[in-house]
């Protein structure tokens, strides 16, 4: 089997079980906003959380999985094992120390940290917002273990376990709500992510036991530490201008009316949605081949990798963020309209979803594209072009805060993806020397092209009759514009003959239907 079926296969069986984990992400979702609605309750909550989930993603996230897998994949690409298991040993043990040390430094300074990421809550938004961080630190030890070993497991071609992560932290936070909210209030969705957090790792045990990958407490010397150190600090710096452009968002949102930072948060988790189905499973799915094709220096093999990976995320994502731009209203009230989650909510979490759907396809690229540069070991790059975003969103997002409330806040972060991706794009010309930035631009147009074609007809049905308010109808209306758009949108690609939904196609035939059944 070709690298590219095998990164098809795999972006496949991630995507499977991201539907699966975003199923019950909508689940809590819709829990927290019928229980707690958009109020300066949920506004604590996702502040609390953003706290200790900003030190997980910069220690155990991005910066761990660009710096480490590329050389443990070199360790494969040689088969030497037993030194292998030893440097995988020696950095999970460094991983586990750092991550304790950081819960001891950090979480007594909750305070002073909630006051920097959210400097215009109110008083009583901030003390409970510092508990619930306080609550929350603890977990992001159990977080970074886990994510650790996920990145080990994919690296091996093994993407179940893995993917199944964020389905036990989505559990994790269900039934924190469902069993102690009457006793807890607000602060069960802290408990059920600690719960959650737990169960993440614990779901990795089965599969780390198969591949014999079992932890055992090491610090041994590498050569290869010294060039990871290098990489280590620029990386880090990357990250926390990655990390820091969502934090800049909230920090805008909550200098507006309470609530603000609720809606940003819930229309966030549906732009998510594109980035977890289209650019997660993707991204995931290539770092290996990609970090293994670079060890073994081939380069036009890398260079198609990354021209697939970009086209085939592009193929998904672009009709999915325009969907989500002309029917976020129906898909905001059919979601979270119920409970203590009024119309009120519906209309400001309904504009920011619909700005910032307008960049949820640069979101999803930017994730596969940012581990072209990691696999290669640059990230020098990454750092330079997410550094000027942050300051990008923070200028933009004053501006337009004023004028358009919480949608110019989610509309400067759509603008921020679209300059780190088209930054990103013209600066691999120079290392991949046959890489066409113009074949990028102009597969995007022509996915926009037949996107807004697909989406045409049923949105024009919408505009000119007056949508029923019952959820139901609104139910049905949106499953008959889902699959008309996809009819036409697939129909379509095939009379353009685009090649990677064939790749697809090719791969489902195989291994859905027996040989003859279907014609070639």
């Amino acid at each position: 089997m070709s690298i590219k079926k095998h990164i098809v296969k795999a972006t496949i069986v991630i995507l499977l079980f991201s539907v699966l984990g975003k199923l019950f992400g909508f689940a809590r979702e819709i829990i927290i906003a019928a229980i707690f609605g958009t109020t300066s309750l949920t506004d604590a909550y996702f502040v609390g959380l953003s706290v200790p989930d900003f030190f997980r993603e910069i220690i155990s996230g991005g910066i761990l999985t660009a710096v480490f897998i590329p050389v443990y994949a070199s360790f494969i690409q040689k088969n030497e094992s037993e030194r292998s298991l030893k440097f995988i040993n020696t950095i999970s043990t460094a991983l586990a120390l750092i991550m304790v040390l950081s819960v001891i430094v950090f979480m007594p300074l909750s305070g002073y940290l909630v006051k920097v990421f959210a400097p215009d809550l109110t008083e009583p938004a901030f003390s409970t917002a510092v508990t619930i961080a306080k609550i929350i630190f603890p977990a992001t030890i159990f977080m970074g273990i886990a994510s650790f070993y996920g990145s080990l497991l994919n690296v091996h071609k093994h993407f179940v376990a893995p993917a199944l992560t964020q389905l036990m932290l989505n559990l994790g936070v269900i039934a924190g709500v469902i069993f102690l909210s009457k006793k807890l209030g607000v602060y069960s969705l802290a408990v059920g992510f600690v719960a959650g957090a737990v169960m993440q790792l614990l779901v990795l045990f089965p599969s780390l036991r198969l591949r014999e990958l079992s932890f055992k407490f090491t610090l041994q010397w590498f050569s290869e530490f010294k060039p990871m150190f290098y990489l280590w600090g620029p990386l880090l710096f990357a990250s926390v201008a990655g990390v820091g452009i969502d934090l800049v968002s909230r920090a805008l949102a909550s200098g507006l009316d309470s609530g603000n930072i609720a809606a940003l948060i819930f229309a966030g988790r549906i732009r998510e949605t594109v980035w977890l189905f289209c650019g997660v499973p993707l991204g995931t799915a290539v770092f290996p081949f990609l970090s293994s094709v670079h060890a073994g220096n081939n380069s036009q093999e890398f260079k198609k990798i990354v021209d697939f990976a970009i086209r085939i995320t592009v193929l998904f994502a672009l009709p999915f963020s325009l969907f989500t731009v002309i029917y976020s209203k129906p898909i905001i009230s059919i979601l979270f309209e119920r409970g203590a989650f009024s119309s009120f909510s519906t209309e400001i979490t309904s504009s920011a979803l619909a700005f910032y759907s307008i960049g949820a396809l640069f979101y999803a690229l930017n994730f596969v594209v940012i581990r072209i540069y990691y696999s290669r070991q640059d990230v020098i790059t990454p750092l330079k072009i997410f550094s000027i975003g942050f300051v990008l969103n923070l200028v933009a997002g004053f501006m337009l805060r004023k004028y358009m409330l919480v949608g110019g806040v989610a509309l400067a972060r759509s603008l921020t993806d679209a300059f780190c991706f088209i930054a990103m794009i013209i600066m691999l010309k120079p290392i991949l020397a046959e890489f066409k930035v113009w074949g990028v631009i102009k597969n995007i147009l022509q996915i926009l092209l037949i996107s807004i074609i697909s989406l045409l007809p049923l949105y024009l049905v919408y505009i000119s009759i007056h949508l029923p308010a019952g959820l139901f109808e609104k139910l049905v209306f949106l499953s008959v514009a889902v699959f008309f758009s996809v009819f036409i949108y697939l129909l379509l690609c095939k009379l353009f003959k685009v090649k990677e939904l064939d790749s697809i196609y090719n791969l489902l035939k195989r291994k859905i239907f027996p040989a003859g059944v279907l014609p070639q």
